[in-house]
Protein backbone atom coordinates (compact mmCIF):
# COMPACT_ATOMS: atom_id res chain seq x y z
CA UNK A 1 0.00 0.00 0.00
CA UNK A 2 2.91 2.33 0.69
CA UNK A 3 3.96 2.24 -2.96
CA UNK A 4 0.53 3.34 -4.12
CA UNK A 5 0.59 6.21 -1.61
CA UNK A 6 4.06 7.29 -2.76
CA UNK A 7 3.01 7.20 -6.40
CA UNK A 8 -0.11 9.27 -5.68
CA UNK A 9 1.83 11.81 -3.63
CA UNK A 10 4.42 12.07 -6.37
CA UNK A 11 1.74 12.59 -8.97
CA UNK A 12 0.20 15.40 -6.91
CA UNK A 13 3.59 17.07 -6.46
CA UNK A 14 4.32 16.70 -10.16
CA UNK A 15 0.97 18.33 -11.04
CA UNK A 16 1.54 21.20 -8.60
CA UNK A 17 4.92 21.71 -10.23
CA UNK A 18 3.28 21.79 -13.65
CA UNK A 19 0.71 24.35 -12.48
CA UNK A 20 3.20 26.59 -10.71
CA UNK A 21 5.94 26.21 -13.31
CA UNK A 22 8.37 24.78 -10.78
CA UNK A 23 10.69 22.42 -12.65
CA UNK A 24 12.21 21.28 -9.36
CA UNK A 25 8.80 20.31 -7.95
CA UNK A 26 7.88 18.55 -11.21
CA UNK A 27 11.13 16.58 -11.14
CA UNK A 28 10.79 15.64 -7.48
CA UNK A 29 7.18 14.60 -8.05
CA UNK A 30 8.08 12.48 -11.04
CA UNK A 31 10.88 10.77 -9.10
CA UNK A 32 8.59 10.07 -6.15
CA UNK A 33 5.85 8.74 -8.43
CA UNK A 34 8.27 6.41 -10.22
CA UNK A 35 9.70 5.20 -6.89
CA UNK A 36 6.18 4.37 -5.75
CA UNK A 37 5.47 2.45 -8.95
CA UNK A 38 8.74 0.54 -8.52
CA UNK A 39 7.80 -0.36 -4.95
CA UNK A 40 4.43 -1.71 -6.10
CA UNK A 41 6.10 -3.74 -8.85
CA UNK A 42 8.63 -5.19 -6.38
CA UNK A 43 5.82 -6.25 -4.05
CA UNK A 44 4.02 -7.93 -6.96
CA UNK A 45 7.14 -9.86 -7.96
CA UNK A 46 7.68 -10.93 -4.34
CA UNK A 47 4.09 -12.19 -4.19
CA UNK A 48 4.43 -14.04 -7.48
CA UNK A 49 7.65 -15.75 -6.39
CA UNK A 50 6.17 -16.66 -3.01
CA UNK A 51 3.10 -18.05 -4.75
CA UNK A 52 5.22 -20.08 -7.15
CA UNK A 53 7.22 -21.59 -4.29
CA UNK A 54 4.04 -22.42 -2.38
CA UNK A 55 2.40 -23.90 -5.48
CA UNK A 56 5.43 -26.08 -6.23
CA UNK A 57 5.69 -27.21 -2.62
CA UNK A 58 2.02 -28.16 -2.65
CA UNK A 59 2.39 -30.03 -5.91
CA UNK A 60 5.29 -32.06 -4.51
CA UNK A 61 3.36 -32.83 -1.32
CA UNK A 62 0.31 -33.88 -3.35
CA UNK A 63 2.42 -36.20 -5.50
CA UNK A 64 4.06 -37.76 -2.44
CA UNK A 65 0.61 -38.30 -0.93
CA UNK A 66 -0.63 -39.86 -4.17
CA UNK A 67 2.41 -42.16 -4.46
CA UNK A 68 2.22 -43.30 -0.84
CA UNK A 69 -1.55 -43.61 -0.82
CA UNK A 70 -1.84 -41.00 1.94
CA UNK A 71 -5.03 -39.12 1.03
CA UNK A 72 -4.59 -36.59 3.82
CA UNK A 73 -1.13 -35.58 2.60
CA UNK A 74 -2.39 -35.42 -1.00
CA UNK A 75 -5.29 -33.19 0.06
CA UNK A 76 -2.99 -30.89 2.04
CA UNK A 77 -0.70 -30.67 -0.98
CA UNK A 78 -3.60 -29.77 -3.24
CA UNK A 79 -4.74 -27.07 -0.83
CA UNK A 80 -1.23 -25.62 -0.61
CA UNK A 81 -0.87 -25.69 -4.38
CA UNK A 82 -4.19 -23.87 -4.85
CA UNK A 83 -3.20 -21.27 -2.27
CA UNK A 84 0.06 -20.66 -4.13
CA UNK A 85 -1.78 -20.41 -7.45
CA UNK A 86 -4.12 -17.82 -5.93
CA UNK A 87 -1.17 -15.76 -4.65
CA UNK A 88 0.36 -15.78 -8.10
CA UNK A 89 -2.91 -14.71 -9.73
CA UNK A 90 -3.46 -11.96 -7.16
CA UNK A 91 0.00 -10.50 -7.77
CA UNK A 92 -0.18 -10.66 -11.54
CA UNK A 93 0.55 -7.17 -12.87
Amino acid sequence: MHGHTEAAAGSVKETVGDITGSVRMQTEGTARKEAGHAEVKAAQVKGQVGGAVESTTGNIKKNVGDMTGNESTAAEGTATQLKGDAKQATNNP
